[in-house]
C-alpha cells in the first residue's frame, strides 16, 4: 500500500511538472520561481520569504535564492515593513503579470486534467482525506 501512495504522489508531482513546463520556460523560470509568485499570487497577506518557505515547505535557500533571481527580472520588487524593519514584504511586479496568468491558466488545465470525471461529492471527500492526511502528517512533524 506504501509503495502505491508513494507512486500515485510521484505520479501527480510529474504531471504537474509537464503541465507547468511550457509556461515556465516561456518567462524563463525554475519551478521555484514559478512556485514562489504562485504563493504570492495565491497568498497576497503573506508576503514574506520565510512564510513562502514555512507554507511551501521549502528549504529557506530556495526561496531566498528565487527571490533574488526573480528580482532581478524585474518581477518581484521588496518593501521593508514600517513597523519593523527587520521584516521584508515581496511584491509582484507588473513584469510578472503574463507569467502569473500563464502559470495559473497551466494550473488550471491541469486541475481539470486531474479532477476528470469527478462529482461534486468525490472532490468533497477527496479533499477532507487530503485534510486528515495533511493534519496527521503536520502531527508528527511537529512531535519530533
Amino acid at each position: 500500500m506504501i509503495t502505491n501512495l508513494l507512486a500515485y504522489i510521484c505520479r501527480i508531482r510529474k504531471l504537474y511538472r509537464e503541465y507547468l513546463k511550457d509556461a515556465r520556460q516561456k518567462h524563463a523560470l525554475s519551478e521555484c520561481e514559478a512556485d514562489v509568485l504562485l504563493f504570492l499570487h495565491n497568498n497576497p497577506d503573506m508576503d514574506m520569504a520565510n512564510q513562502i518557505a514555512e507554507y511551501r515547505i521549502m528549504p529557506k535557500a530556495n526561496v531566498s535564492k528565487a527571490v533574488d533571481s526573480l528580482m532581478q527580472k524585474g518581477m518581484l520588487s521588496s518593501v521593508r515593513d514600517s513597523d519593523d524593519r527587520r521584516k521584508i514584504h515581496l511584491k509582484i511586479t507588473d513584469n510578472a503579470s503574463e507569467a502569473i496568468n500563464d502559470i495559473v491558466f497551466a494550473q488550471d488545465k491541469y486541475k481539470n486534467r486531474l479532477f476528470d470525471g469527478f462529482t461534486e461529492a468525490e472532490l468533497r471527500c477527496h479533499f477532507e482525506f487530503l485534510q486528515k492526511i495533511s493534519q496527521n502528517a503536520g502531527a508528527f512533524s511537529e512531535r519530533k
